[in-house]
């Protein structure tokens, strides 16, 4: 028979009494056990136990290190961002005055260039364009050819080589030609075409490969001339020459010069286009072509950083460098005295009659020189109207005494003429180095610290001086019809525009 098993005696069976005192001393016990012991016995197991070293370990602290040296990098430059304008104005201002040195550019290794032998090539032009250097004025009272005759007649001859496809070289030694012929000989108002032409003619055999024909050239005459006229006058001019027909001419140096400024193209096809236009101006053409090509180049420097924005009037002048003074060489202060002339033919060329120049440079070939917004800026309408005059003029007569004219006798200034805003009118000398010895270091001065200078006070005028490292303006100001004077400041940064 199948039997149960036992059941346990039901006295051994605890009671709800005894389950819930078992139960309040468990709740006892809990909230008496410490926890830091239970976290002291964790860590010691953990730290007995042993736990795997990764591979990639070291790797990762090496990309820490170079993670926090970039980061003190960062903070380098950040600190040099939060600098104060005047830290960073003396800092650039230090960097720049800092003498540079001048870099060799005749270390090129194309044997084409004949670098070894470029100093003693351009020694040899200079002494050449010296012996050939035309006089001030050298269309005389006995020559019937007139400067604005001359200005015609080369911007026809302008004309004719873009139509025949000449070289640009072909078109200065045919303007060489025809003035240092004008200096010589007399011409006729009748066969003034006939020389123009034959001078084209010339230096076309001269310098092209494959030069136009002779009927050509009778033909852009309207047959006014036939081949005989021209081949007489051929004769005659090589005779008057002596057949010195080779004369350097501006792109000889305006190539180097623009290789000593390291010019991109625009700029250097800026500075053609100034030389160029140049060509119809009397008042450049007894220029040595070294000098017009320097100038030139200044101006283009210039221009360029106006039209990419880098012209800035308050920083120093850094774009005439020591390696391009030495290898064009004329300083900062020779190209710009001179480049008033060319900007006021600039300025000019807007409303000329003589837009053969400006029309071939408007074109793709040329960049679109011509229609460049830097050639109408406020800069080179300002540099227009600079002139040069000597000490003993008579702008000086009645500003300086005796003893400041004794020093700036046989001196070449230049100063802005009767230059007009809508209240002033304002003029401004450029000083020798003798006479800014005498001149306190101050903007505004009264008319007793100038009358004790040497200097008379004129009526109206007001009187500013500038001092900078190079060059030092004496500024001169009246108002117009009563107007109030204007802040110093705004008048010297509107001034010094100019010299920058």
């Amino acid at each position: 028979m199948f039997a149960f098993p036992s059941r346990q005696a039901l006295r051994n069976v605890p009671s709800q009494s005894n389950i819930n005192k078992e139960a309040n001393q468990n709740i006892k016990n809990l909230k008496t056990l410490n926890i830091h012991d239970e976290n002291k016995q964790l860590i010691s197991s953990v730290r007995c136990s042993k736990i795997p070293v990764l591979s990639t370990r070291s790797r990762l602290q090496s990309n820490q290190q170079k993670e926090n040296i970039c980061i003190k990098n960062d903070l380098k430059t950040i600190e040099a961002l939060f600098q104060t304008k005047s830290q960073r104005a003396l800092a650039a201002k230090q960097a720049t005055l800092k003498p540079k040195p001048i870099e060799n550019i005749d270390n090129d290794s194309n044997c084409f260039l004949l670098s070894q032998y470029a100093p003693e090539i351009y020694k040899y032009l200079r002494e050449v364009e010296e012996k050939q250097n035309l006089n001030v004025g050298f269309l005389s009272n006995k020559n019937c050819v007139t400067a604005n005759m001359r200005a015609i007649l080369i911007n026809w001859l302008i004309q004719v080589h873009h139509s025949f496809e000449l070289t640009s070289e072909t078109l200065y030694i045919s303007i060489s030609i025809l003035d240092r012929y004008m200096a010589r000989e007399s011409i006729q108002k009748s066969r003034l075409q006939l020389v123009g032409i034959t001078t084209l003619f010339i230096a076309a055999k001269y310098e092209e490969i494959y030069y136009p024909a002779i009927n050509e050239f009778v033909n852009v005459c309207d047959s006014l001339y036939n081949k005989r006229d021209i081949i007489r006058m051929e004769l005659q001019i090589l005779d008057v020459l002596k057949f010195e027909l080779g004369r350097p001419i501006p792109l000889h140096f305006l190539r180097r010069g623009s290789k000593a400024a390291k010019a991109d193209g625009r700029t250097h096809m800026m500075a053609k286009y100034i030389c160029e236009l140049s060509l119809c101006e009397y008042e450049s053409a007894h220029w040595n072509p070294s000098l017009l090509a320097a100038t030139a180049l200044y101006l283009a420097l210039r221009l360029t950083a106006i039209e990419t924005g880098t012209f800035t009037s308050d920083s120093p002048d850094i774009i005439w460098t020591p390696t391009i003074e030495h290898y064009t060489g004329y300083s900062r202060s020779t190209v710009f005295k001179h480049a008033g002339i060319l900007a006021k033919v600039i300025v000019g060329s807007e409303a000329s009659k003589f837009q053969n120049c400006k029309r071939k440079y408007s074109s793709s070939t040329y960049m679109q020189i011509s229609k460049s917004q830097a050639l109408s800026s406020k800069w080179v309408k300002r540099l227009a109207s600079v002139q040069t005059f000597r000490g003993s003029s008579s702008f000086t007569s009645f500003i300086f005494n005796k003893k400041i004219k004794s020093i700036m006798s046989a001196k070449d200034f230049y100063y802005s003429d009767k230059y007009f805003d809508d209240e002033f009118e304002y003029r401004h000398v450029v000083l020798p180095k003798e006479f800014v010895k005498l001149v306190p270091k101050t903007h505004l001065m009264s008319e007793q610290e100038w009358r004790a200078m040497g200097v008379q006070q004129s009526p109206g005028w007001i009187h500013y001086m500038i001092h900078k490292p190079e060059p030092h303006i004496l500024l001169f100001r009246r108002p117009i019809n009563g107007a109030k004077p204007s802040q110093v400041e705004q008048f010297e940064a509107e001034q010094t525009e100019i010299v920058n």
